[in-house]
């Protein structure tokens, strides 16, 4: 007696659905970890540009430190608002003022050069921010110079901070 075995419908309609759904699980898996990884270089390059932003604003406050004596202005150095931070230099061309602003519309930081009483067009700096907070503390009993804290907040709760330590002449 030979028998011929094949597959039959029933075994096969197994193997298809056990086949289908590891390929269901599979994709699912493989989104995951797509969506995953896209937010975490959204993060990183989030964290990069703001860390970038701070180190502009750290150049331009160390610039103040290379300013000669004499050529000073009487006037404060460094002004902090709600909204805004100007850091006044000088260099080659002469009398700058590095302006840093917050704008809520469009969710960004954005940076101005004044070289003259008109000033040029703003540039964007840093997208997806919810708040930029600059806050100036002057000496104390505990503190002999003033600080300056700069906190840079994100849409999506991340942040980035830099503390400076100013001159007395900086601010007013």
């Amino acid at each position: 007696m030979s028998f011929r075995r094949g597959f039959s419908l029933i075994e096969m309609l197994v193997t298809l659905s056990v086949l289908t759904l590891l390929i269901m699980i599979s994709v699912s898996w493989m989104t995951t970890m797509l969506r995953s990884q896209s937010i975490t270089n959204n993060d990183a390059n989030w964290k990069r540009a703001s860390t970038a932003v701070l180190d502009r604003i750290a150049d331009d406050i160390h610039t103040l430190d290379r300013l000669d004596v004499r050529s000073r202005s009487a006037g404060a150095r460094i002004i902090a608002d709600e909204k805004a931070l100007r850091i006044q230099t000088r260099d080659q061309q002469g009398l700058t003022v590095h302006g840093y602003t917050f704008d809520h519309g469009s969710a960004a930081i954005y940076s101005s050069d004044q070289q003259t009483p008109m000033a040029l067009d703003s540039i964007p700096l840093l997208g997806d921010v919810d708040s930029f907070e600059c806050q100036i503390e002057l000496p104390s009993d505990s503190r002999t110079l003033p600080t300056m804290t700069v906190v840079i907040r994100g849409i999506d709760g991340m942040s980035a901070s830099r503390t400076f330590i100013l001159g007395l002449e900086d601010v007013r």
